[in-house]
This record gives C-alpha cells, sequence and structure tokens, in this order.
C-alpha cells in the first residue's frame, strides 16, 4: 500500500480557503436575516402608521359626535380617553405576556428563517 504525501502548503491553502468560504456564508446568512427583519419591521411600521392615522381619525370623529349628543365636545373625548385607558388596563393586565411571547417567537422565526 503507497501512501501519497500532500504538501503542509496545500493543506494550509485548503484549510485557508474553506475558512473563508464558511465565514462569507455566515455573513451573507446574517445579511439575509437582517434584511428579511427589517424589511418586515418596515412594512409593519408603515402599516401599523396608516392604521393608527386612520383610528385616531375615526376616533376624534367618534369624540366629537358624543359630544354633540351630550352637548360638550369635552364630555366626548372624556368618554373616548375612558375608553382605550380600559382597554389598555385590559391589555396590561391579562395580554401583555402573551403579547410578548409572540413578537418573540415571531422575531426568532424571521430571523432563524
Amino acid at each position: 500500500m503507497e501512501y501519497t504525501t500532500i504538501p503542509l502548503e496545500e493543506v494550509r491553502l485548503k484549510i485557508e480557503n474553506y475558512s473563508k468560504t464558511s465565514y462569507e456564508l455566515a455573513n451573507l446568512k446574517s445579511l439575509k436575516a437582517t434584511a428579511i427583519v427589517a424589511s418586515t419591521f418596515i412594512v409593519y411600521a408603515i402599516l401599523f402608521l396608516t392604521i393608527s392615522i386612520s383610528l385616531s381619525v375615526f376616533f376624534i370623529g367618534i369624540a366629537f359626535w358624543l359630544g354633540e349628543i351630550l352637548g360638550k365636545n369635552y364630555y366626548g373625548f372624556y368618554i373616548v380617553a375612558a375608553f382605550f385607558l380600559v382597554i389598555f388596563l385590559f391589555i396590561l393586565v391579562f395580554l401583555r405576556k402573551k403579547i410578548k411571547e409572540s413578537v418573540v417567537k415571531y422575531i426568532f422565526k424571521l430571523i432563524l428563517a
């Protein structure tokens, strides 16, 4: 049985090429994950802003309408503010943990995709 010898320099070059390729692959994978997360964030931010502005205008209209019915405009704004306070407290007490867990799972899913 014959053994072939590979020069040490050739082995070193192969290891060096392998490590450079592995490093570039890791960079590309992280760049892909970053691009996915950033683009998803931008889409959801635009969607959130659009819905927020639309709902703000809608609830301002509701506040004015309620104020007209009750005789004073600020009564309508008080009622709408109280409605949002109740919703906020409900989310804070009952849904905070579930929302946090779902957001963390979603972000990890985006990063690991």
